[in-house]
C-alpha cells in the first residue's frame, strides 16, 4: 500500500514538474519574440559608429578594405563588426533592422550556450526554469541599444558571444577550443580581454593540467600588454572634475547592477550586492575545489562570474570619464546578464532549491529585471525620429542636417550610395504613396486651416520661410490625429523633401484643446523652396501648410 502511494506521488510530481517545465520553455520564447518585435519597429537606418566602423572597413565603390579592419576603434577591436557591416551594404541592403536580426540570433545562441554549461544532472525543470531566465536578462529591454540600434549589438556581441563559447568549452575541458574562441572573440570587441583569466580560473577548478591554466593565462598578459602598447583614442573625454577611488567602484557597481534599475542609486546598489553575492558563491566553490565532481559542475559559472566582474571592472577603468552617462546603459546591459545569470546556477548549484522554488526565484527576477528595462529603452526609441528624419536629409543631400544628426564622416556614404543600398534603395519611403520627384495631385489638397481651439483640423509651420538644410518644424492635426507623413514640395507641386510625424507636443494639445499629444512634425530639404510649401496628408488628402510671408 505504502509503495503504491510512493509511487503515486512520484509519478504526480514527475507530471508537475513535466509541466513546469514546459510552461517555462514556452515562456523563454516571449523576450525573444518581443525583441524581434522591437527591432522590427526601429529605423533601417544605420545609427552612429555604424558609419565610421564602415569607412575603414569598405572603399569608395563598395569591396571590403581588408587593411582597414585592422585598426581599433574606440579602443576596440572591430575585425568581425567591420566585415557585417560590409555584409549588410552589399547583401542586406544596408539596413539596421537586418543587423538586429543578427543580435536576436546571437542573444539566443548566447542562451543556448549558457543552457548547455548547465550541469546534465540538473533535473530539466530547474533547467528550464534557469534557461528562462538566461533568455529574459539577455534580451531584456535595458539592452534595446544593442537590438534597435544595432551597431552596438554587432560590436559588443562579437566580443561576448565568442567568450561564453569559450567558457563553455573550458568548463568541458577543451582548452585549444577555449582558446580558439577567445581569440575570435578578442578581434570583435574589447569585452572578451578578460575572458583568459576566466577560462584559466575554470580550468584551475576542474583540476585541468598545468598547460591548460598557464596557457590561457599568459595569453591573457600578453593581449592586455599588446592592448596597452597600441596608441590609445585621443577623441575620448578628459575627466571634467578630479576623481576618486568612489568614482571607480561607483561605475563599477552602476554596471553591474544596472538591470536593477535606471536610477543610479539604486543601480549602485544592486551592483555592489550582485558583487558581494557573487564574491560569497564562487568563495564556495574555492573552497569545494577538493571535491572535484562538486567543483566539475560549478566551475564554468565561476569563470563566467569572474568575467562578468573583470568586463565592469574594464567598463570602469576605461569609461570613467563617461561615467555617468555610460554606466548604466543599453551598450553594457549584457554585463549585469551574464552576472546575474552566473549567480543565479551557482545558487541552485550551492543551496539545491526545490524545482518549484527555482522556478518561482528565476520567474521573479525574469520579470523584475525585464519590468525595471522601460526607462532605458525609452531613451533609446527616442533617438528613433531623428535617425527616421536623418535618412531624409541623406536623400536630399543636406550635409549640415547629416552632421547635426551625427552621420559622420559622411564620406561613408559613398560605398553605401555605390552599392544601391537603405538609403538609396527602393526600400526607401516617404510616405502617403509619394516620393522624392514625384507630383502631388493638386485636387487632394486643400488649405491647412489656421491654429483655432477645438478645430479638427488645423496645423502650423514655425520654423518660417522653407530654406534648405536647416529645420523646417511645426505641428498638425488632421481630424483630431497625427498627421500620417509630411512632405516638403517646390511651387509645381513636385516633391523635394520631407518629413517625419508623431513628436511629442502636449503644449499643443493643452493649447487647442485636442486628445492628440504627438502632433509635431519635422521635415528637411536639401536646397531653398521658393514659394514651396509644407503638405501633411492623412487618409489619401494633403493639407498644405505655407509659410508666412
Amino acid at each position: 500500500m505504502r509503495e503504491d502511494q510512493a509511487e503515486t506521488a512520484t509519478v504526480m510530481t514527475d507530471r508537475r514538474d513535466r509541466w513546469l517545465e514546459l510552461g517555462l520553455l514556452a515562456l523563454t520564447a516571449v523576450p525573444v519574440m518581443i525583441m524581434v518585435v522591437e527591432v522590427l519597429r526601429s529605423p533601417m537606418l544605420n545609427f552612429l559608429d555604424f558609419w565610421s566602423m564602415l569607412g575603414n572597413a569598405t572603399n569608395d565603390d563598395g569591396s571590403l578594405h581588408p587593411s582597414g579592419l585592422v585598426n581599433l576603434h574606440n579602443e576596440h577591436p572591430f575585425v568581425w563588426p567591420g566585415l557585417l557591416f560590409w555584409i549588410d551594404i552589399r547583401f542586406l541592403g544596408g539596413s539596421n533592422q537586418a543587423l538586429g536580426m543578427a543580435v536576436v540570433l546571437a542573444a539566443v545562441l548566447m542562451v543556448l550556450v549558457l543552457n548547455r554549461m548547465l550541469p546534465k544532472d540538473l533535473d530539466r525543470a530547474k533547467r528550464a526554469a534557469l534557461t528562462m531566465v538566461f533568455a529574459f536578462l539577455l534580451l531584456s529591454p535595458s539592452g534595446l541599444e544593442l537590438f534597435g540600434m544595432s551597431m552596438n549589438g554587432v560590436h559588443g556581441l562579437s566580443g561576448y558571444l565568442p567568450s561564453v563559447v569559450a567558457l563553455l568549452f573550458a568548463h568541458r575541458g577543451r582548452t585549444v577550443l577555449a582558446v580558439i574562441a577567445a581569440v575570435v572573440g578578442c578581434l570583435g570587441y574589447g569585452s572578451a580581454f578578460p575572458v583568459w583569466f576566466a577560462v584559466a580560473l575554470v580550468a584551475w577548478l576542474r583540476r585541468d593540467r598545468g598547460w591548460q591554466i598557464v596557457l590561457p593565462a599568459g595569453l591573457g598578459v600578453a593581449v592586455g600588454v599588446s592592448w596597452l602598447l597600441v596608441k590609445r583614442a585621443e577623441h575620448l573625454p578628459t575627466p571634467d572634475k578630479p576623481l576618486g577611488a568612489e568614482s571607480y567602484l561607483s561605475t563599477f557597481a552602476e554596471t553591474l547592477g544596472s538591470l536593477w534599475s535606471s536610477v543610479r542609486d539604486v543601480a549602485v546598489f544592486g551592483g555592489v550586492l550582485t558583487g558581494l553575492i557573487l564574491v560569497v558563491l564562487v568563495a564556495g566553490v574555492l573552497r569545494d575545489r577538493v571535491e572535484d565532481g562538486a567543483v566539475r559542475r560549478a566551475a564554468g559559472w565561476a569563470g563566467l562570474g569572474l568575467y562578468a566582474v573583470l568586463v565592469a571592472g574594464m567598463v570602469s577603468l576605461s569609461r570613467i570619464n563617461l561615467a555617468t552617462q555610460l554606466g548604466s546603459t543599453s551598450r553594457y546591459a549584457v554585463i549585469p546578464a551574464l552576472a546575474i545569470s552566473a549567480l543565479l546556477v551557482l545558487a541552485v548549484l550551492a543551496w539545491q532549491p526545490s524545482s518549484g522554488s527555482t522556478a518561482f526565484a528565476a520567474t521573479a527576477v525574469a520579470l523584475l529585471t525585464f519590468a525595471m528595462g522601460t526607462k532605458a529603452a525609452d531613451t533609446v526609441r527616442a533617438n528613433y525620429p531623428d535617425q527616421n528624419l536623418l535618412a531624409i536629409a541623406v536623400r536630399v543631400e543636406a550635409p549640415r542636417t547629416m552632421a547635426e544628426l551625427r552621420l559622420e564622416p559622411i564620406s561613408a556614404l559613398k560605398p553605401v550610395r555605390a552599392l544601391g543600398a537603405y538609403p538609396y534603395s527602393d526600400s526607401f519611403r516617404l510616405g502617403c504613396g509619394q516620393e522624392l520627384g514625384s507630383k502631388v495631385d493638386p485636387a487632394r489638397v486643400r488649405p491647412m486651416p489656421d491654429p483655432g481651439a477645438g478645430r479638427p483640423t488645423q496645423g502650423h509651420l514655425e520654423s518660417g520661410p522653407l530654406k534648405g538644410d536647416s529645420a523646417i518644424r511645426g505641428w498638425a492635426v488632421i481630424d483630431h490625429h497625427r498627421p500620417e507623413c509630411v512632405l516638403v514640395v517646390d511651387a509645381q507641386g513636385t516633391v523635394v523633401g520631407g518629413g517625419i510625424a508623431g513628436l511629442p507636443r502636449p503644449d499643443v494639445a493643452k493649447t487647442v484643446g485636442t486628445r492628440e499629444t504627438r502632433s509635431g512634425w519635422r521635415a528637411v530639404t536639401g536646397s531653398d523652396v521658393p514659394g514651396g510649401s509644407v503638405l501633411l496628408g492623412a487618409g489619401g488628402q494633403f493639407y498644405k501648410v505655407t509659410p508666412a510671408p
